[in-house]
């Protein structure tokens, strides 16, 4: 059960991240593997972004059976997250190659 369970149908998403309301979706910030009740919006650019950076830091968002791991992995992604909110320059979607 997601913790935000009316949060898509509301219809009035904004990115978290630049405040945009065009392709708003909701993003897993410690995976949808690990924690997948906890989810922030983000419009499409901002959520390939963040991904990016998440590849980047090597971060492993496979299913593992082992909860010390998984809740690692998710801590990770949400450290990042927080990076991206605050921090993170513009990473383009063509990087995801590089």
């Amino acid at each position: 059960m997601s913790a935000t369970p009316d949060l898509q149908s509301r219809g009035n998403l904004q990115c978290a991240k630049c405040g945009s309301s065009r392709n708003v979706e909701l993003h897993h910030i410690g995976g949808r593997n690990h924690v997948a009740w906890i989810r922030i919006p983000l419009c499409r650019e901002h959520h390939v972004m963040l991904t990016i950076a998440n590849q980047r830091a090597g971060i492993d968002m496979r299913y593992t059976s082992d909860l010390a791991e998984r809740q690692r992995r998710a801590r990770q992604a949400i450290y990042v997250c927080l990076w991206f909110l605050d921090e993170a320059p513009q990473i383009s979607p063509t990087d995801a190659q590089t």
